[in-house]
């Protein structure tokens, strides 16, 4: 293992430590997204509300920033040399700040409550999240769409860190809080069952073989980063091609993988469904999957030929 993918792969452990310690803690999962989508927005918004009820000269400030605020993305119109057809998306997203934060800043006026101040927020600051997400994803595509194979396989390094970066949060979070909020509801709906021991050991199973897919897909990602690299060096080397191949057999396991836990998930309910307190059966169809591994073997096949056509030609020469 080379010292770049010892060091993403220690990140990688410090953040599966820092997600299971959030999950653990009393700030719920989803408290921490309400958190996310109303940030900063929110904030600003309750500091723009304490100025404006501080006196005259506060709310006239509190009106200065507010315009200025919302007007931030039009204001980013005249810095961008060269327009193209999302960038007709600032002005609407200009337009969605102030009916945003107008709300925020008053909340007695949004027409439907959907229960707490934090989570109303939450639903308008996600609108503005994503619009800015989107503009950002048609900005850098069309990027890609042009660069050169050095800076293309730069970007893909860099979607590579951001997919593993969400795997290790799906494991380590998302899934996890999954596993314990199905324990408690399961505690919950039958405290009067003593037998509750093997659907407890079912559930923490069913985890297990999930986040053990996931764990699949990271080692994918690795071996796309050492392809990445390999290419980036030389598209016709070794290191390339065996790079390219491990990538292949490696979305073989996760799609084989897949379908054996779920396949397997349902037969084990269905056999032990007299000692199971919930049953969850699910229809598993990979289709994307099928499509990724049937990409990378294309991909794989395709490599090995141009390397063939290569050493050939050079030996000519």
């Amino acid at each position: 293992m080379h010292s770049k993918e010892k060091t993403l792969l220690i990140f990688l452990l410090a953040l599966a430590v820092c997600a299971v310690i959030l999950v653990l803690s009393p700030v719920t999962a989803s408290g921490f997204v309400v958190f996310i989508l109303s940030f900063p927005y929110m904030h600003i918004a309750n500091g723009l509300r304490a100025l404006s009820l501080s006196g005259v000269a506060g709310n006239v400030v509190a009106i200065a920033l507010y315009i200025s605020l919302c007007m931030t993305p039009i204001w980013l119109l005249p810095l961008i040399k060269r327009k193209k057809p999302e960038d007709a998306m600032l002005p609407l997203i200009s337009i969605v700040l102030f009916i945003v934060m107008y709300y925020m800043i008053n909340p007695g006026f949004i027409p439907i409550s959907h229960g707490t101040a934090s989570i109303e927020g939450a639903l308008l600051g996600g609108v503005v999240h994503s619009l800015i997400f989107s503009y950002g994803v048609i900005r850098i595509l069309r990027l890609t769409i042009f660069a050169s194979s050095h800076t293309l396989g730069q970007y893909m390094a860099v979607v590579l860190h951001v997919v593993c970066i969400l795997l290790v949060f799906t494991i380590f979070g998302m899934q996890l809080s999954q596993m314990l909020d199905a324990l408690q509801s399961v505690a919950n709906g039958n405290s009067g069952n003593p037998q509750l021991g093997f659907t407890r050991v079912f559930i923490m199973f069913r985890y297990v073989a999930g986040a053990a897919i996931h764990v699949i897909h990271v080692a994918i990602v690795f071996a796309a980063l050492r392809l990445v690299a390999a290419f980036s060096c030389d598209k016709y080397s070794h290191d390339t091609l065996n790079a390219a191949r491990l990538v292949s057999k490696l979305c073989v396991v996760s799609l084989v993988a897949g379908v054996v836990v779920a396949v397997g998930v349902n037969l084990l309910q269905l056999v032990f469904i007299r000692r199971l307190a919930v049953v969850d059966t699910s229809l598993h169809i990979p289709v994307m999957s099928m499509i990724c591994v049937l990409s990378a073997l294309l991909m794989t096949r395709y490599m090995a030929e141009s390397k063939e056509l290569k050493d050939e030609n050079d030996q000519i020469v």
